[in-house]
């Protein structure tokens, strides 16, 4: 289940803000749960969890079984935007992130084409289906769209010079009653599955655009369907808790009233690289229309945080962070202790590796346990300036956190808080131990030399 925490725009959003833009998200709930809207006729993805049938779910296993038969062990899905993002997303999230290295043969590998008009590309990828079995999904409702129609050319003209079986080898997904794929696969006599008209291809993983593809690479989808229905039942619910009405609400309001035109979202695994991709394609498409629109830009943390978190926290102040923050990771990987402590980081040992990079829960679940409070400063991007908040803090366990990119602390268990300070704000320093902990000079800012001493009276006052 998907919850969202707002409570890192608390310091300067109004109540009577948010109030405002969730009245004004519910009305738009009402519009489309009564699907009165523009684009009307494209809603047929709200209610895919519930109304998948059982006899589709069967049609794709018993391609996956005919597949198994042949000794298939290498699927090109090939398809551009919602035709593969989705899907992608989900099996790259499921799957292990050394499987080939590892040799791991449970299922096919999935690989994708037409998503690019890279030669290098295209040849690599022919190098090695001349090296496999292969089999081809291919994802189109109109069957001309220069990339996929592209490569699938090009595949399907190996399948058919090499195996006798080629059209048992291809699989259409397409249109119920027009278009090239439509005819062609008519005409070639492949399997076909339908994308259907109600539904748009950014919406379609829960279509056979992507429930193929994920189950052809071994991952069972009648489980993920059950999990999705859960989340259309909660989303479902005409309510100012309704994950989606605050996630709506606050956005929109940051947008509005704040001058917020991007929104980041950061994710903490590299398996979550395509959630950022495909992300941007559902808010990218869905919002920029008529000169307006949240920009939506995604970074994979923590490597970006020493790319773009520079820019990101002292740069212009225009943009806000998603952070998808997963409560449960499936693997654990605990920190030793090292005798000769070198790098000085014997004070994490026993603690998970995840525990290092979680956003804003390493000092709330120190300082809860402690049940301290301590002392705060953000800058106000109402009016530039400052003020002070006493907060007690709290483990978070939500797995959407919007907050908005402020001057910020972060104090670690036995460590000093590094803090370089500037007049555009204070970039964090993530982990270090007490022995290197210093604060970088404040550059000849007035605002940045007085926050930095008022931060170490109050540090010594909360610490007695």
């Amino acid at each position: 289940m998907v919850k969202v925490n707002v409570s890192g725009c608390a310091s300067f959003v109004k109540d009577a803000e948010y109030k405002l833009y969730t009245e004004k998200a519910l009305e738009a709930f009402d519009v489309l749960a009564g699907e009165q809207g523009a684009g009307n006729d494209f809603l047929g993805w709200k209610h895919l969890p519930s109304e998948t049938p059982e006899s589709l779910i069967t049609e794709c296993e018993a391609i996956r079984d005919s597949w198994k038969a042949k000794g298939i062990d290498l699927v090109v899905v090939i398809g551009i935007g919602g035709s593969y993002l989705g899907a992608r997303c989900a099996i790259e999230a499921l799957s292990h992130g050394f499987a080939k290295q590892l040799s791991r043969k449970d299922a096919p590998e999935v690989v994708f084409a037409g998503c690019n008009l890279s030669e290098e590309y295209m040849a690599e990828l022919m190098d090695l289906v001349a090296e496999r079995n292969v089999g081809c999904v291919v994802i189109s409702k109109s069957g001309t769209t220069t990339e996929p129609a592209i490569a699938f050319r090009i595949v399907k003209e190996y399948i058919e010079k090499h195996y006798k079986d080629a059209s048992e080898r291809i699989v259409a997904v397409t249109d119920a009653r027009k278009g090239a794929l439509k005819t062609l696969s008519t005409q070639e006599g492949y399997r076909t599955f339908v994308v259907p008209d109600n539904v748009g291809g950014r919406f379609s993983v829960l279509t056979p655009v992507g429930l193929i593809p994920i189950l052809l690479a071994g991952f069972d989808v009648r489980a993920m369907l059950k999990g999705a229905e859960e989340m259309e039942k909660s989303l479902a619910e005409r309510s100012e808790n309704n994950p989606a009405v605050v996630y709506a609400a606050m956005r929109n309001l940051l947008y509005s009233e704040y001058g917020k035109k991007i929104e980041i979202l950061v994710t903490y695994n590299p398996k979550f690289q395509y959630l950022g991709e495909w992300w941007k394609q559902l808010y990218g498409e869905s919002e920029g229309k008529d000169g307006k629109g949240i920009f939506p830009a995604s970074v994979n943390n923590t490597a970006d945080l020493h790319s773009m978190g520079q820019f990101i926290q002292e740069g212009e102040r225009v943009m806000f962070e998603t952070v998808v923050n997963i409560e449960k990771s499936n693997r654990n990987v605990v920190i030793g202790t090292d005798e000769q402590n070198l790098d000085q980081l014997n004070y994490l040992a026993g603690q998970h590796v995840e525990h290092c990079g979680a956003p804003d829960t390493g000092e709330a679940r120190y300082r809860s346990a402690r049940n301290e409070t301590r002392p705060y400063r953000r800058r106000s991007p109402s009016d530039g300036g400052f003020h002070r908040e006493n907060r007690r803090l709290q483990p978070g366990r939500s797995v959407l956190f919007l907050r908005v990119c402020l001057r910020r602390e972060r104090i670690y268990p036995r460590c000093e808080s590094v803090q370089p300070a500037g007049c555009r704000g204070l970039q964090e320093e993530y982990v270090r131990p007490p022995g290197q902990a210093r604060l970088r000079r404040a550059r000849g800012c007035p605002q940045g030399k007085a926050l930095i001493a008022e931060f170490y009276t109050a540090e010594k006052g909360t610490r007695g």
